[in-house]
């Protein structure tokens, strides 16, 4: 067959299919993927017209905009629901919200867009390839998704020193969060490393958590942050700022931090600083490792967008927030962002000749899963910990967790998932540590959420970050073989 022969099977094609369809508005066009390829959606299930990976202010005011046009929205929220907002204390520069805390306005936004129409689930995108289309999505589970259009509200995460002492002691006495882990050094001392605005922020937060003092540790001879924010210290008393010095290491026993070892660059000393804390505030990493080497990246590892609009290198491949911008990392800016990507996606569909119309033909094969599953996991107290799980004769899975903690808001669905799957070989409970205080200091529960696994009344696994559901199953495994 020749070219033009080959082109004109191509268009006839088309317009068989839109007469299929009972389409009055489709046309045809070579940029356009849709009339070309809409044979590919026959057969595929699990189909979402727009999916949006991360659900922080960018993620949800991007589902927000697509969803209103009537288009079949998914939110996968992944594996800290809510972004890094839900771990500030006040926000104060929100237009229209006035002074709200982090994950009250998180939670705003999100139900505008569940009002818009968006579907939020809480699962994991473990892997995405964007050199088909539609895109296929994995996720953590097994499920595959097939997606029309894409959205990266992916965010960022804060970069860690690298230094001994650092991972030994995660979750027990290094972290990244104040709001989360700072009612845990309550009368104690700590430190926040970092010059900038979420230094202070960070620091501010530990100050309201009671903690005895809070030192800044600055590698170089000024803070960053902006004056503003430094004049707001002024008022904390407890926090001391001091300049030219890096930490070396961090040292502890007993599984808790105990010193750091400073080195001051301006004489070239060292010297051991007693603390029960460090909390990082040192800058952030774009989370770009599901789609590195399949879109185009800044030398810093941003996901470059063009012009004033969110399009990526990718078409149908969207970024907002974070994930994208290095320079403002603002909630408001997310959140814009987000209803650009969302409007450009919702234009994308259009141009490419998908309709409502379109859309109906494949509704049963679209994507769906429950997302108001409760937790019916049995909640236990000191008094009653020893025999519910030392005694028990088989596995148990203990959740600590705490209120106003969205992670533990994963976890716990996580953990509802495999008390199901697992339910006669394997007992699932949980503790609020704000009502068992006594019972988080015996296990040393310095983080939440922290999950610890006991066999026979022996402690044979924890973590103390956010458990996925194939750690946990691997640890069952390796149990009831």
């Amino acid at each position: 067959m020749n070219q033009k022969s080959l082109r004109a099977s191509v268009a006839l094609g088309a317009l068989v299919l839109c007469g299929l369809l009972f389409l009055p508005h489709c046309t045809y066009s070579e940029n356009a993927p849709f009339q070309l390829n809409l044979n590919k959606l026959y057969g595929k299930n699990n189909m979402v017209d727009v999916a949006v990976i991360g659900s922080g202010p960018a993620g949800s005011a991007a589902a927000l905009y697509a969803a209103q046009d009537n288009l079949h929205v998914i939110v996968f929220e992944g594996m800290e629901p809510g972004g890094l907002l839900t771990k500030t204390s006040y926000v104060e520069n929100y237009p229209g919200a006035g002074k709200i805390l982090g994950p009250d306005l998180v939670q705003k936004i999100k139900e505008d867009a569940q009002r818009s129409g968006a579907i939020y689930v809480p699962d994991y995108v473990s892997a995405v390839d964007l050199s088909q289309w539609p895109f296929v999505i994995s996720l953590d589970d097994g499920t595959t998704i097939n997606a029309l259009s894409l959205i990266l509200a992916t965010g960022a995460v804060p970069y860690k020193l690298k230094v001994p002492g650092e991972e030994e002691f995660w979750g027990s006495g290094v972290s990244s969060c104040a709001v989360c882990d700072g009612r845990f050094f309550e009368d104690l001392d700590v430190v926040v490393v970092g010059g900038g605005d979420s230094a202070c922020e960070e620091a501010m937060q530990l100050a309201r958590a009671k903690v005895r003092t809070v030192t800044i540790l600055v590698r170089g001879v000024k803070m960053r942050a902006s004056d503003a924010m430094q004049e707001r210290l002024k008022g904390y008393p407890t926090i001391h700022v001091r300049y030219n010095v890096e930490v070396k290491e961090i040292i502890g026993a007993d599984s808790q931090v105990r010193e750091v070892k400073l080195f001051n660059n301006k004489d070239n000393s060292y010297e051991l600083m007693p603390t029960r804390g460090v909390f990082l505030a040192i800058g952030h990493q774009p989370n770009t490792q599901l789609i590195k080497g399949q879109i185009t990246l800044d030398e810093k590892g941003y996901v470059i967008t063009k012009g004033r609009s969110q399009h990526t290198s990718v078409p149908g491949v969207y970024a907002c927030g974070d994930v994208e911008d290095s320079v403002y990392r603002q909630a408001i800016v997310a959140a814009g962002s987000g209803a650009r990507a969302g409007l450009d996606v919702r234009a994308w569909l259009t141009d490419g000749g998908f309709t409502p119309q379109i859309a109906a033909q494949f509704e049963a094969f679209y994507y769906a899963k429950n997302n108001e599953a409760k937790s019916q996991i049995a909640s236990i107290d000191t008094e009653s910990f020893a025999s519910q799980v030392l005694q028990a004769t088989t596995p148990v899975i203990v959740d600590f967790y705490g209120p106003n903690c969205p992670t533990c808001d994963q976890q716990a669905i996580i953990l509802t998932a495999l008390a199901s799957q697992y339910a006669d070989k394997v007992r699932i409970v949980k503790v609020d540590i704000s009502a068992s205080s006594e019972l988080a200091q015996k296990w040393k529960i310095n983080k939440i959420p922290t999950v610890l696994v006991f066999n026979k009344g022996s402690l044979v696994a924890r973590y103390s970050t956010l458990a996925s559901k194939n750690d946990i199953q691997e640890v069952i495994a390796t149990i009831i073989s």
